[in-house]
């Protein structure tokens, strides 16, 4: 009898010992085990009654990402058992990199918004052709080369100002903003240093005297200057069908040095025109 009592004392012990062994605040659940063999270890009391995300001390190691563990879903509901989320890809930031090679493509086109004018009674003008190299999409060195002829009797002026066909040359850069777009559409600004030399001749210039009532013409002739100028502009570039393109630009222009002779300077500029402001219109190829 005795020693029956004494086996159930023992079994009632090793019972309560297997019991308390198995209680959920002392055993662990093994999430991962990562490259370095550190294991990332949550106690199952913490997966039972969550109280919130936590960031488990045994992975923070000095060069290592922060470990996260989510113990619930989008709606609010406890997971069956925690789910792991490294703390960098939880947030993807946009990359300001390029998306397109460094060389993206070579356009070549010409400036033809003065034949339009023309044809509407404009009497002088300039013509150019232009190329560009795309870098990125993003950055687009570009040159031009042109002509520039005036033939025109300004309104309210006493003469007729001339200028043969004369070249002009600018160089500068765009920026696209449209960058990591499609590469048929650009909406660009940017900057341009323009330089010209020229000859021009100024005839029929009328001088009235009311007191002798008399009227006096002569001419200037073969007049020669150079002009340096700058420019920023504002633009547009349409992809209309295959490789071909239009586009559109708006042009401030501000003088750096113009020639003057006998303290006037020329009504007309090659490339740069007669005022301060211009428009652009081209025609493109890409290749």
């Amino acid at each position: 009898m005795r020693v029956k009592v004494l086996a159930i004392l023992i079994g009632l012990i090793f019972f309560t010992i297997n019991i308390s062994a198995q209680e959920p605040g002392d055993s662990i659940n093994i999430t991962e085990t990562r490259a370095d063999s550190t294991l990332v270890i949550v106690p199952k009391s913490t997966a039972t009654n969550p109280s919130g995300p936590i960031i488990n001390p045994v992975d923070i190691d000095e060069g290592q990402r922060p470990v996260i563990l989510h113990y619930y879903d989008k709606h609010g509901n406890p997971l069956p058992s925690p789910v792991l989320f490294l703390e960098e890809d939880t947030v993807k930031k946009a990359s300001p990199k390029p998306v397109f090679p460094a060389y993206a493509g070579t356009e070549i086109g010409v400036n033809f918004a003065d034949l339009i004018m023309m044809a509407f009674g404009q009497k002088y003008s300039n013509y150019d052709l232009r190329a560009n190299v795309s870098i990125y999409n993003w950055f687009f060195p570009t040159i031009e080369c042109g002509l520039g002829f005036a033939n025109d009797t300004p309104d309210n002026q006493n003469y007729t100002y001339k200028t043969k066909p004369s070249f002009y040359t600018k160089i500068g850069l765009d920026y696209n903003f449209l960058y990591k777009s499609n590469p048929k559409y650009r909406l660009f600004i940017g900057l341009r240093g323009g330089w010209s030399t020229f000859k021009y001749d100024i005839e029929n210039i009328t001088i009235s005297s009311d007191y002798w009532d008399q009227t006096q013409q002569f001419n200037l002739e073969n007049i020669s200057a150079n002009a340096l100028w700058g420019e920023v502009l504002a633009g547009l570039r349409v992809n209309i069908i295959s490789r071909f393109s239009l586009g559109w630009e708006i042009r401030w222009h501000f003088p750096f040095h113009v020639t003057e002779t006998n303290g006037s300077k020329p009504w007309f500029i090659p490339g740069y025109g007669t005022g301060n402001f211009a428009i652009s219109i081209a025609a493109s190829w890409s290749f």
